[in-house]
């Protein structure tokens, strides 16, 4: 489709990506850092970017969410001088 597309009907689809143009506004507050200039946002801006981030956390795979809380845990086990099978109890209460 993008060979058969004419410059004049790109540089319209192009035109709404201005910063300034409700498109471009959207995706500065996506993409804002900044605590204190998120603070500062409207409450359209803020529900942009809540929004982006709903959409954005859906995404993720499975094994990518498996992979990071292993990590995270293998951090706070050794943080906590905690053995990987110390802490772990069965359904009798007692530690396995």
């Amino acid at each position: 489709m993008q060979q058969r597309l004419r410059y004049r009907d790109w540089s319209a689809l192009v035109a709404g990506l201005r910063p300034d143009s409700p498109l471009g506004l959207a995706v500065a507050a996506r993409m804002e850092r900044d605590s204190r200039a998120v603070a500062r946002m409207s409450p359209w801006q803020r529900r942009q970017r809540s929004r982006w981030a709903s959409r954005k956390a859906a995404v993720k795979d499975p094994d990518s969410a498996r992979q990071q809380l292993e990590t995270l845990q293998g951090a706070l086990r050794r943080m906590y001088g905690q053995k990987k099978s110390e802490g772990r109890r069965n359904k009798n209460g007692t530690d396995q």
